[in-house]
């Protein structure tokens, strides 16, 4: 890879007898939306904890532009970190906490409010600078904690479950911020929204029991599997039990009312291979088809490579 802005190098870390991290490895290059992809216990809080300099490997480095990573904070640079849980002053206006922030980030007097200004209106929260954080709804509260991890410019930005707990609007706006920053600074993003990510990675990293198992640019990752998804009338589950006995290469789903998922390795055919196999199948027991539509998963590829 060229030009990778965070590399990480056979970290180790245990807690007891649980290995948390198990020589983890992989690199994110400058300027992308990385999704840093897992299931809970695979290590990625501990991954973002060392990173944020919070937590000390047993083994391994951390590169920050190609500086180790105690040496990278030494000089002034920071890491921006938005944690799952944000706790805020609340008694406190956002404007005097992302002050202090910023004086805490090495800015002095006007410096300090101006840089508490500047990323809330890279948030569009410019007009919540003397509200309280128990004012904000919880979609402008990622928001603020966005524009928290963005004081001082950093280079990289981590985002521990950004979307978690928000309703479909909240999620739009929260993705198109990320999307619309990520030429100002790099993000390394961890969720289990995974078709969330789809929409706003153009590269993932996918760990399992602490440890790299994939990671490449979206595209790479995606075409490794894909999915077909049907949308019929008069389906039903004994239908479903049918196709999968004549179909036993395909991974088939009843995903909703009238909507059949199918999925299928790359490598063992195409969209209008697998569809001469099925659609026939399907007109031949009077199965009315609605909508046919390919698309590849990163839900797919996770429990491929991971199983």
């Amino acid at each position: 890879m060229t030009d990778a802005l965070l590399k990480i190098e056979g970290l180790t870390r245990s807690f007891g007898a649980v290995r948390a991290l198990n020589g983890l490895s992989f690199e994110v290059p400058r300027g992308v939306v990385c999704g840093f992809v897992g299931a809970n216990g695979a290590g990625k809080t501990t991954t973002f904890s060392i990173i944020g300099g919070f937590l000390k490997p047993q083994k391994g480095s951390v590169l920050l532009d190609g500086v180790a990573l105690r040496e990278y904070l030494q000089s002034g640079e920071q890491v921006g970190i938005l944690p799952q849980d944000m706790l805020f002053f609340e008694n406190r206006t956002v404007g005097s906490q992302l002050t202090l922030f910023a004086k805490l980030a090495g800015f002095t007097g006007s410096h300090a409010q101006r840089e508490a200004r500047h990323v809330l209106a890279a948030v569009g929260l410019e007009e919540k600078y003397r509200a309280k954080p128990h004012e904000l709804s919880r979609g402008m509260r990622v928001r603020l904690g966005i524009a928290q991890a963005l004081i001082g410019d950093p280079a990289l930005v981590l985002l521990d479950e950004p979307l978690a707990g928000l309703d479909p609007r909240m999620k739009k706006g929260i993705k198109e911020l990320i999307v619309s920053l990520k030429d100002r600074t790099t993000f390394l993003v961890s969720s289990h929204e995974l078709a969330e990510l789809e929409e706003i990675c153009d590269y993932f990293c996918i760990i399992n029991e602490g440890a790299l198992v994939r990671q490449g640019a979206a595209s790479e990752i995606l075409e490794t599997a894909s999915c077909i998804v049907y949308k019929l009338v008069a389906f039903d589950g004994r239908l479903l039990d049918e196709l999968k006995r004549a179909f036993p290469q395909y991974e088939l789903y009843h995903a909703a009312e009238g909507v059949l998922e199918l999925t299928y390795r790359s490598d063992s055919g195409s969209v209008a291979s697998v569809n001469e196999e099925v659609l026939p199948w399907l007109l031949d027991r009077k199965v009315s088809i609605l909508e046919v539509t390919a698309r590849q998963t990163l839900e797919k590829v996770y429990l491929s490579i991971t199983d």
